[in-house]
C-alpha cells in the first residue's frame, strides 16, 4: 500500500471515530416522535418543496414544537468549524473516484441551522445574545447575521449596532435586514444613509440596494445617493445608477446624476445609466448633451440605448406612462386590448390587412387561453402584429378616487404581469408559424476578443449552433458557450465586445397597456423593473369608449367615437402624428352599435391623410433599434 493510501485510511480511521463521538454528543439533542433534531435537519436538507411537500410539513412541525430547546444545538452548528484533518480529509477524497462517501463540512451545518432559525423566527429571540457573539468570528458571522435577520423585529436593535461596529464581520448582509424585516422601515433610514459612509464597499453597495428597493424619503435619500456616482468602488456606482432610476418623482436630482454615469470608464456603469434615463422619458431632456455624446459611441448597444432615449424624448408622458409618440411623422399607433369579448377581431384584422397596416394587441390571460380566441391570436403571430400584457385576470391597480391609491402589492402585480407574459409565450409556441430567425455562429475570434477582453472563456462542450425558437429574439443560443473563467478582473468591463448584442437581447417583452387603461406612478415604476415600458392611449377622443353598451350611463355611440377621432385630427396642430389610438376587440352583447363596423371607414379616411399605420415599438423605437 502506497502513502497517499495508508493516509487516506487513517483519515477515514479519524472520520470514524469522530462519528461515533457524533453519536454520543447526538444522543443529547431535542427530540420529536423519538428522532433527533439533527434527523429533522437532515431530512429537511434532503427535501426538494415542489415534490416532499409532506415531508417539508413535517419537518416544519418536528423543528416548531422543539421550539427553544433546539436552540443551543443550533448555536453550536452555526459556529461549527472544520478541523484541518477534516479539510485535508475532504481534499483527498476529492482527488480519487473508489470512495463515494464524504464528511460533512461545517457549512452544511451551518446551512440547516439557518433553516431552522427561519422557521422558528422570533420563537428563536433568546438566542439573539448568542447570535451577536457569532458577529466576531469570521467563520460563523454571516450565518450568524442570517439568523439574527430571520428571527425579525426582536434583532432590529442588535443588527443596528451591529452595522455600525467595525469589529463586526458579515455587515454587508446588515442593511438587507433593515430592509426586509417586518415593520414601519423609516426610523430604520438614519442607519441605511449613515451605511453610504461605511469604510468597507460591499456595505455602501448594500445599503443603496436596499434605499432603492425601498424608495422612500426621496427628498433625503436622493442626495444622499448622487455623491456615490463617483465612488471608488465599481459594485456601489452600479448599484447607485440603477438605485437613482427608481426615483422617477425627483428627475431634477436624478438625471444630471445619471447623465454624470454616461462618463464612467465602465461599461455598465454606462449601460444601467441609459436604463434607467430611459424611464424618465421626456423628463430626461437636462441629459441630452450627454446622450448625444454616447448616441455617437462606437459601441453599438451604448449607442443604440442613447438614440432610442432621445427618440423618448420626442414623446408625451403621464405618470410614468408613456401617451403619445413623436409628432415629426404622419404615423399612429393603433392599439387594441382584449379580455372577454373580440366579435370585432376578424374584420379588424380584415381592414389591417387591407392597408398593409399594423397594430398591437394587449392581450388577458383569460383572452389568450380561451381556445375560442385561437383563429385571431394566429392571424395576430403571423401578420405580424405586436402582442403584450394587459394584465393576467384583468385586475383593477389602482382605485378610481383622485388620488389613484394602489390597490395590489408589488409581488401581487408582478405575478399578474409574468402570468400574463407567459401565457403569451405559450400561445407562441402553440400558433405562431412564422419561422424562425436566422442568426449567424459566433466566430471563432469573437469567442476570442471577448476571452481576452473580460477574462472570459469559451466552453468547449458545446458545439456552435443556431438559435432555438425558445431564445427570445436576438439571442444567440451561442451565448451559452460563454462561461465565467473565475480569473480575477474578469468582472471588468471597460469597453463592450461587438458580440454583446447578440449575447443579450433586449427583454422580450417591451410594452405593458395597464387593464381598464387605468394606472399610477407605482405601478409604471414596478413595470419599469419588469423590463418593460407602461404605454396608455393618448387623450382627446372618444375611441376608449367603444366597449359601452345602450343601457350605460357613459355609453358613447360609433357616431360620436369617428367625429371625435376626426375632429382631433383637425384641430391638433400636429393632426394625429404620434397618436396612440386605443380601440377594444370586442364590446360583447351590451352594445350592438359596433365600432369595428367603422374601423374599416376610419382607416380609409385616414390613409387618404396620408397616415400610417404601426405598432407601438415602431412608432416609439427609431429606426435603427427596432
Amino acid at each position: 500500500m502506497n502513502k497517499c493510501g495508508k493516509v487516506v485510511i487513517s483519515l477515514i480511521a479519524l472520520a470514524v471515530l469522530a462519528a461515533v463521538f457524533w453519536g454520543i454528543v447526538r444522543s443529547r439533542e431535542p427530540r420529536y416522535q423519538g428522532k433527533p433534531l439533527s434527523t429533522w435537519l437532515r431530512a429537511l436538507e434532503s427535501a426538494i418543496p415542489d415534490e416532499d411537500e409532506g415531508r417539508v410539513i413535517e419537518e416544519y412541525q418536528a423543528i416548531t414544537a422543539m421550539g427553544t430547546n433546539a436552540l443551543p444545538c443550533l448555536i453550536k452548528k452555526l459556529g461549527a468549524r472544520d478541523p484541518a484533518w477534516k479539510t485535508a480529509l475532504g481534499d483527498l477524497l476529492d482527488k480519487q473516484s473508489v470512495v463515494d462517501w464524504r464528511p460533512r463540512m461545517a457549512w452544511q451545518e451551518q446551512d440547516t441551522a439557518l433553516q431552522a432559525f427561519s422557521i422558528l423566527g422570533e420563537t428563536a429571540a433568546p438566542a439573539i445574545p448568542q447570535l451577536t457573539a457569532l458577529l466576531t468570528q469570521p467563520h460563523a458571522a454571516s450565518a450568524a447575521a442570517w439568523s439574527l435577520i430571520v428571527i425579525g423585529p426582536p434583532a432590529l436593535p442588535v443588527l443596528r449596532e451591529a452595522l455600525t461596529n467595525r469589529n463586526i464581520y458579515g455587515r454587508e448582509c446588515i442593511p438587507f435586514a433593515l430592509g426586509h424585516i417586518a415593520g414601519d422601515k423609516r426610523p430604520r433610514l438614519p442607519v441605511l444613509l449613515d451605511s453610504l459612509r461605511d469604510p468597507d464597499p460591499s456595505v455602501r453597495s448594500a445599503a443603496v440596494q436596499v434605499l432603492g428597493i425601498l424608495q422612500m424619503e426621496e427628498d433625503t435619500v436622493v442626495p444622499a445617493l448622487v455623491p456615490l456616482i463617483r465612488d471608488p468602488d465599481l459594485l456601489v456606482r452600479r448599484q447607485t445608477v440603477r438605485a437613482l432610476g427608481r426615483f422617477s418623482r425627483r428627475p431634477e436630482l436624478v438625471v444630471p446624476a445619471l447623465a454624470q454615469g454616461l462618463d464612467d470608464p465602465n461599461w455598465f456603469v454606462r449601460h444601467f445609466s441609459l436604463v434607467a434615463l430611459a424611464a424618465f422619458g421626456p423628463d430626461a431632456r437636462e441629459a441630452l448633451p450627454a446622450l448625444e455624446k454616447a448616441a455617437g459611441s462606437s459601441d453599438e448597444n451604448i449607442r443604440a440605448r442613447a438614440r432610442r432615449i432621445i427618440h423618448r424624448l420626442q414623446c408625451e408622458m403621464w405618470n410614468g406612462g408613456i401617451i403619445r409618440g413623436p409628432k415629426a411623422t404622419r404615423t399612429l399607433a393603433l392599439v387594441f386590448t382584449g379580455h372577454e369579448f373580440a366579435e370585432g377581431g376578424e374584420t379588424i384584422l380584415d381592414a389591417l390587412q387591407r392597408h398593409q397596416g399594423r397594430a398591437s394587441f394587449f392581450l388577458t390571460g383569460d383572452f389568450l387561453t380561451n381556445k375560442n380566441f385561437d383563429p385571431l391570436l394566429r392571424r395576430m403571430f403571423n401578420e405580424n402584429h405586436l402582442l403584450g400584457p394587459h394584465s393576467d385576470k384583468h385586475l383593477l391597480y389602482c382605485s378610481w378616487e383622485k388620488e389613484r391609491e394602489t390597490l395590489v402589492t408589488q409581488e401581487q402585480f408582478m405575478t399578474d404581469v409574468r402570468n400574463n407574459r407567459e401565457k403569451i409565450r405559450s400561445a407562441a409556441d402553440r400558433l405562431d408559424e412564422r419561422p424562425d430567425p436566422e442568426w449567424p455562429p459566433l466566430l471563432p475570434h469573437e469567442l476570442e476578443a471577448f476571452r481576452q477582453r473580460y477574462g472570459f472563456r469559451a466552453a468547449t462542450n458545446h458545439p456552435p449552433a443556431p438559435p432555438q425558437s425558445a431564445a427570445p429574439a436576438g439571442l444567440s443560443t451561442n451565448a451559452a458557450m460563454i462561461e465565467p473563467s473565475g480569473k480575477p478582473g474578469a468582472a471588468r468591463d471597460d469597453l463592450q465586445p461587438p458580440i454583446f448584442r447578440r449575447m443579450h437581447s433586449e427583454p422580450e417583452f417591451h410594452y405593458f397597456l395597464p387593464a381598464y387603461e387605468h394606472y399610477n406612478r407605482e405601478i409604471a415604476g414596478w413595470t419599469a423593473q419588469l423590463g418593460m415600458t407602461l404605454i396608455n392611449f393618448t387623450p382627446g377622443t372618444r375611441s376608449n369608449a367603444d366597449y359601452t353598451g345602450e343601457a350605460d350611463r357613459n355609453f358613447v355611440s360609433s357616431q360620436v367615437i369617428f367625429d371625435s377621432i376626426l375632429k382631433k385630427e383637425r384641430e391638433d396642430p400636429h393632426g394625429l402624428n404620434g397618436f396612440i389610438l386605443l380601440l377594444h376587440l370586442g364590446a360583447g352583447p351590451g352594445r350592438t352599435d359596433k365600432f369595428h363596423h367603422r374601423f374599416g371607414e376610419l382607416l380609409d379616411v385616414l390613409a387618404a391623410k396620408g397616415y400610417q399605420f404601426v405598432r407601438v415599438d415602431e412608432l416609439l423605437e427609431p429606426k435603427e433599434t427596432q
